[in-house]
């Protein structure tokens, strides 16, 4: 998926399904339901989750299944699809863990192996929709991160040692920072990752290039820095996106926000 596209997904989702749900997803109850147990299989086999939820055997709930399937047949190492019946009382511990109990449905949500939602479909889907669910591991991981209200850098690295940039090391450890932020490596020759740094214009071997990109909830990229960039400057652009703090009186938060999925 594009990582325009990306961002909005990760934008429209929270706005679908309540962010605290992001948290939760993450862990489970003790007793896992059957649908649980299917999704910690899916992720145990690296595989990505389709998790349909739906009320009513409808036409809708039908060619939703149907879609979901149908992928799964043609990509049976890398989906699994699970089907989940929220009026069901054995269910009810993944229905809270998504937080979807008033959801439109039917509803599809798509996770990756590490838990990441990766897209939200409620009511209707088309098998690109479902197909641009599939994110690198690495986007996985910054999803992930931005769905549990943090602060991500993503790292490319030209070395397998990681090294990460010293004016991120000192955003990071600035006390209005601490504590809020993670950081994700990369290293640049992973063909796994091409599509996605490509997609973000990194080039880690220009050492006047990018090298780090910082994204923040819900997925907004605030911007994009080379080994050189100082905290100063890190701390300026989150400021300059409204997304340094959660204090609505912030003075920093009046400043025109980029739209959801933005790309600067």
């Amino acid at each position: 998926m594009k990582l325009r596209s990306l961002l909005c997904v990760a934008s429209m989702t929270f706005t679908l399904i309540a962010p605290s749900s992001f948290v939760r997803a993450q862990a489970p109850a003790a007793e896992a339901s059957q649908a649980q147990a299917a999704q910690a299989q899916a992720a145990s086999q690296g595989k990505f989750g389709f998790l349909v939820f739906y009320r009513e055997d409808d036409d809708a709930t039908r060619a939703m299944a149907k879609a979901v399937t149908d992928l799964a047949a043609q990509r049976p190492d890398t989906v699994l699809p699970i089907f989940v019946q929220v009026t069901n009382p054995a269910e009810a511990a993944i229905v809270r863990q998504f937080n979807v109990e008033r959801a439109p449905m039917p509803l599809a949500i798509a996770t990756a192996p590490n838990g990441a939602i990766t897209g939200a479909f409620p009511q209707r889907v088309t098998a690109d929709q479902l197909a641009g669910s599939f994110v690198t591991p690495a986007m996985s991981h910054c999803m992930k991160s931005m769905q549990q209200g943090r602060l991500v850098f993503l790292c490319v690295q030209t070395t397998p040692q990681a090294v990460v940039p010293q004016g991120v090391n000192e955003f990071l450890a600035d006390p209005q920072y601490v504590g809020r932020g993670d950081v994700v490596t990369v290293q640049a020759g992973d063909p796994a990752e091409a599509q996605l740094l490509q997609e973000l214009a990194v080039n880690p071997t220009d050492p006047n290039g990018t090298n780090t990109v910082f994204f923040a909830p819900p997925g907004v990229l605030v911007g994009k820095f080379t080994s050189v960039s100082g905290k100063g400057e890190i701390a300026a652009a989150l400021h300059k996106a409204g997304k340094c703090c959660d204090d609505p009186n912030c003075k920093h938060g009046h400043a025109q926000q980029p739209k959801p999925g933005a790309v600067r």
